[in-house]
């Protein structure tokens, strides 16, 4: 790409035109001509795949692209206007962002910034100055800032947040005290004024580099936060110029060829700044500690992507191209689709460059533009491809995140818990193939079935979709745990998708239980019949050891310092007051005339009118007095004093 080491030397050029002056503009003319000629052919091969448009029509919320991500797992986050987009290659899903899901960060005034940070927390930054927090886990915005913030141990407000390429979060906190949360001995003052900000930083060999409004950049031993050295990108007179935005990307990654002769340069950090009407491109040596202008343009520029062996920039006019192995830079003016048409790259307000080789774009009302090399050649067993579980389906019906069945997202789920043999069960996964999917081949097996031999499937046999989507139809499952193991491509190195599946005996068809119930009835029965034979000689029975104030009391202590927990019956009291079940029983009822399971409940209720009394409501008193729901709590409430709470409530009034 953009390489042109064929063309004439110029030296040889001004020899010609010398020796032969008649003929010096008729050369200088196909001079010209030749290198127009050329170097549009290598601006046109700076990326000849061709591109697939995705838009409403598929799934997505929105055709105004702000930013994208790669997620760790493969899929593609996208932000859309008050919406994110997660995409597998199969499915697009989007959850709408509330008005009051985000706080306000004071330092940050750029645009549209996504992180994921190593707890599958998708952090949003856009403007103005909005942060908001997306749990990939359960496909739910953060309300609660304040939980998550003490889950990283952050006690203060909060000014700006960053994420590294390792998914490291670090927290500009109030005062201008920066620290990373998986390094919490690390701390390190930055200026804390308007004219000079912290607008990025990058974490490389154990050294944080941050990158300021005034073109500075500083580091920082990562280990114990030791200042190392400072460097300054631009001149005085220039940072106003360019002193608005800013956006990071660090090389990091090695071209999947083995030659060592394309392998790109890992020391650079290539740094996009903007101004109100002035953009430039700058690139930073960590090694040499220098600066490199790549591009300098009057206008806007968008976004900066690194791939494995190009640097991508969007633009009002253009897609920049940069090889990052000779730092050739080509410009593309029209980007070429799938149906032969041509696109303005122009168009494009977002770029990235996914670790497998792709390259996707979004537009500002047009969606998002996905190409790969693959799709010239049209064979999909070059990559290796990352399958996931994307929906579960029981008894005809979607099985939605946050249930008992499956309490985690699909692609975070693990294991599948079932009691009872489902009617049917389909599993769909999603292969990630982004540029082929419809050519996706499948292998799958289900270990502890019948059958645990590798099956093929394809869009061929039916198994998949007109889309690339697996499913796997599990319908002949008795009792027990099984294992289902899912590849996708031709590669056999591709990644193993692993669910474990387990199906439970409703505990009423276990013999075992039965019995166990039938004796417990049997010994239950016994001890009434027994009772009720004794009942007229209890109250003349003596009571031993404890005097009868002093048992009551302290079952009634033990019962209030259990309120809030449901479950705490007759078998826990006696088991606290070392004392046998029967032998309470017999004591109770002798001291206050009613059984322990009555004893327990009549505490329950009187502390439950203490509470309803200082103005609590009948759903908080519930849970503060140990009843399972607030209508359980109503029922022993009218058993007790012949009427609901609320009509007791307003009787005393």
């Amino acid at each position: 790409m953009g390489n042109f080491s064929f063309l004439v030397p110029l030296h040889k050029i001004q020899i010609m035109s010398y020796s032969n002056p008649i003929n010096k503009s008729r050369i200088c003319f196909y001079l010209c001509v030749l290198f127009l000629a050329l170097t549009k052919g290598a601006f046109a091969d700076a990326w000849k795949a061709p591109f697939r448009n995705l838009n409403i029509e598929d799934g997505l919320s929105s055709c105004n692209v702000q930013c994208m991500i790669e997620l760790m797992d493969g899929r593609i986050a996208i932000s859309t206007l008050d919406n994110i987009n997660i995409y597998d290659g199969v499915s697009l899903r989007y959850i709408h962002q509330g008005a009051n899901n985000f706080i306000n960060i004071p330092n940050f005034t750029g645009h549209c910034h996504l992180y994921e940070d190593k707890q599958a927390h998708l952090w949003i930054k856009n403007y103005p100055q909005k942060l908001s927090c997306f749990d990939l886990h359960t496909y739910k915005y953060v309300e609660n800032f304040d939980s998550i913030l003490r889950y990283y141990k952050i006690n203060t407000s909060i000014e700006d947040l960053f994420c590294d390429d390792n998914h490291g979060l670090w927290i500009l906190e109030r005062h201008g005290i920066l620290r990373c949360v998986d390094r919490p001995l690390l701390r390190i003052k930055v200026p804390h004024h308007q004219s000079v900000r912290l607008q990025d930083l990058v974490l490389k060999d154990n050294k944080v580099y941050l990158f300021y409004s005034n073109s500075k950049v500083e580091c920082y031993n990562a280990a114990d936060g030791r200042f190392l050295y400072s460097s300054q990108a631009l001149k005085k007179q220039e940072v106003k110029k360019y002193q608005n935005t800013s956006l990071l990307m660090s090389v990091k990654r090695r071209s999947t060829n083995n030659d060592p002769k394309i392998r790109t340069c890992t020391n650079y950090i290539y740094q996009l700044r903007c101004g109100d009407s002035q953009s430039i491109w700058l690139r930073f040596d960590t090694k040499s500690h220098r600066w490199k202008t790549i591009l300098a343009v009057n206008g806007y520029l968008h976004t900066l992507s690194i791939g494995n062996q190009h640097a991508f920039v969007t633009s009002p006019n253009l897609l920049y191209i940069l090889d990052l192995k000779d730092e050739h830079l080509n410009r593309v003016e029209s980007l070429s689709m799938e149906n032969g048409s041509k696109l303005s790259s122009g168009r494009m307000g977002t770029v990235l460059a996914t670790s497998d080789g792709g390259l996707w774009l979004g537009a500002y009302d047009k969606g998002i533009f996905y190409s790969h090399p693959c799709m010239i050649q049209k064979n999909t067993g070059l990559l290796r491809f990352r399958p996931i579980l994307s929906h579960v389906i029981k008894n005809g019906e979607l099985l939605q995140c946050g249930t008992k069945e499956l309490p985690k997202a699909e692609n975070f789920t693990k294991e599948l818990s079932f009691t009872g043999i489902p009617r049917k069960l389909t599993l769909q996964f999603a292969a990630q193939n982004y540029y082929l999917p419809t050519l996706t081949t499948y292998y799958y097996r289900v270990l502890g079935s019948a059958d645990t031999c590798w099956h093929e499937a394809s869009c061929g046999n039916g198994e998949v979709d007109e889309k690339g989507m697996l499913s796997l139809n599990l319908s002949d499952l008795s009792y027990g745990n099984y294992t289902v193991q899912v590849m996708a491509g031709k590669s056999w190195q591709s990644k193993l998708c692993q669910l474990d599946l387990h199906i439970h005996h409703p505990w009423y068809h276990i013999a075992f239980f039965i019995l166990l119930i039938m004796a417990c009835l049997t010994v239950g029965l016994w001890f009434f019949l027994r009772r009720r034979k004794k009942q007229p000689t209890i109250e003349n029975e003596k009571i031993a050891e404890l005097p009868s104030t002093e048992l009551t009391l302290k079952a009634m202590n033990l019962i209030e310092s259990h309120l809030t927990t449901p479950n705490y019956g007759v078998e826990q009291l006696s088991k606290d007051l070392c004392m046998e079940r029967t032998g309470l029983y017999k004591k109770l009822v002798s001291q206050s005339g009613k059984t322990p399971s009555a004893f327990i409940k009549e505490v329950r209720i009187k502390n439950a009118l203490k509470y309803l009394l200082e103005g609590y409501s009948v759903q908080d008193v519930s849970v503060k007095v140990g009843f399972s729901s607030p209508s359980h709590l109503i029922k022993a409430f009218q058993e007790k004093y012949g009427c609901t709470p609320t009509a007791y409530i307003k009787n005393l009034h």
